[in-house]
């Protein structure tokens, strides 16, 4: 864990993984998805597969992580509502459940960076799309 300290370190695969250990595991299933992925399947999006590897590593990495998992809600309860930019932007209705980030390591885990690093690296392990509306 040498270095995890350092609040000027760029976020990297490694890095985030020292950081938070659920990262691995989520490569894991990626790899596994990969390894079991028959060479003969016509169809195979990787951009609709990283949009469910994402949803997943939500909680672990980028903006979503630090809020305390809630009991998934229905849709159609949720109230439409229009607002202006200036009220949009001052709705902190959400930040107060976000626990605060109390180390270097919780900082940088909530960093569209780290998002980004983490969503790159096991994005390139995925195959190329093959037979989807991608291509």
């Amino acid at each position: 864990m040498t270095g995890l300290t350092d609040p000027n370190r760029r976020p990297d695969w490694e890095y985030l993984v020292q950081c938070e250990f659920r990262l691995r595991e989520l490569e894991q299933m990626v790899d596994w998805v990969v390894k079991y992925l028959p060479d003969s399947a016509e169809h195979w999006c990787a951009n609709r597969f990283m949009g469910h590897v994402k949803a997943i590593m939500e909680p672990f990495v980028g903006m979503t992580r630090g809020y305390p998992v809630e009991e998934a809600r229905n849709p159609a309860d949720r109230k439409i509502e229009i607002k202006t930019l200036d009220a949009f932007l001052a709705d902190d209705e959400d930040d107060q459940y976000l626990r605060p980030a109390k180390t270097v390591q919780e900082s940088l885990l909530r960093s569209s960076e780290a998002y980004d690093a983490v969503s790159s690296h096991l994005y390139a392990k995925l195959p190329h799309c093959r037979g989807c509306s991608c291509i």
